[in-house]
């Protein structure tokens, strides 16, 4: 049996796909992005409630944050590649005892921001294994607003696109959530998670089902607050293959696809983790400068603002992550 929240008749904790409104966006903005799904055939959706925050952060390596603003593009990746085990584990399931229509459980790509500021967790995470200018991180502060509609003009016609903030669960619901009945305390009890997540329901597309999964993150991850988007391509419908990996689990095999995205328009703020004397530090804002530069060329208006954009917005500012410079004395002022 299903609880019911006291609010509603859907299952509490179960996300409901809907249609993403634009209601928070300008008036201006607003039609422009509605104009654009409109014409390219699009859905825009959102998986329950979406963050009320004016901003995401997105975090990368100094190297792939260099080949992003240089093609002006933004990875999307299938979960078969995501790191973490207990968040691919859930993509690389066999649903086949639930549903044989590739519709639910399609292939998808999905790319990952927080609305936590300063997030030490992806400083380190982005950085890890890297080496050369790989060991640097970089925090995008984008404007989320700006993002939603430069995504909606990257991707093909009839594509759809999903939107929702991350669900973090036990660990333990997690491991379990596949199975109908689960022990508890030597005691065998019918699994509510099972049947929230996984059965098909009356009116609900199984693919609320999916989605809601691949929402779900362990609770030692809270601090995140990590939100995610997915690409389900239409041309790509039905063409999910069986993933592999190899032995040592750390190399993960699945598509990745790079979408156009205006880096110099979805930029509120930049970070780096070296100082500004640095040749890492150099490397980055010489890339903006270009892509800035560039733009100029072509938008007059923007042109006369250059100097106000660069100093507020586009400027990295050196932001250390481990703290001070411990190789100096502390001075306690």
């Amino acid at each position: 049996m299903i609880t019911l929240s006291s609010r509603s008749s859907k299952p509490a904790d179960f996300r409901l796909i809907k249609p993403y409104n634009a209601s928070s966006m300008d008036p201006d903005a607003r039609q422009l992005f509605k104009k654009t799904i409109r014409d390219k055939k699009l859905e825009y959706n959102q998986v329950g409630t979406l963050s009320y925050v004016s901003s995401f952060y997105k975090y990368l390596s100094l190297d792939t944050a260099l080949l992003c603003i240089e093609n002006n593009t933004i990875q999307f990746v299938e979960p078969s590649r995501w790191q973490d085990k207990y968040e691919r584990r859930f993509y690389e399931a066999d649903y086949s005892a639930h549903t044989t229509n590739p519709k639910d459980i399609p292939l998808l790509f999905s790319t990952c921001v927080t609305t936590t500021r300063f997030n030490e967790a992806a400083w380190k995470l982005y950085t890890y294994g890297k080496t050369g200018i790989g060991v640097s991180c970089v925090e995008f502060q984008i404007n989320k607003f700006k993002f939603r509609q430069q995504l909606v003009k990257a991707v093909n016609d009839s594509d759809r696109i999903y939107e929702g903030v991350v669900m973090y669960c036990s660990q333990s619901m997690i491991d379990n959530i596949h199975l109908k009945e689960v022990k508890v305390k030597g005691v065998l009890n019918t699994n509510k998670s099972h049947s929230r997540y996984v059965e098909r329901r009356a009116n609900v597309e199984y693919l609320n089902n999916y989605l809601n999964l691949l929402l779900m993150k362990r609770d030692a991850f809270k601090h995140e607050n990590e939100t995610r988007f997915f690409v389900i391509k239409n041309d790509r419908i039905g063409s999910k293959k069986a993933q592999q990996r190899i032995e040592s689990d750390k190399v993960y095999w699945g598509e990745t696809i790079l979408l156009n995205i205006d880096w110099i328009d979805i930029i509120d703020k930049i970070y780096i983790n070296v100082e500004e004397k640095s040749w890492e530090y150099q490397l980055l804002s010489n890339s903006l400068q270009k892509k800035l530069d560039e733009k100029c060329k072509t938008d007059s208006k923007l042109c006369e603002m250059k100097d106000a954009i660069w100093n507020n917005k586009l400027k990295p500012v050196p932001y250390f992550v481990y703290g001070k410079d411990l190789g100096k004395p502390l001075v306690m002022e």
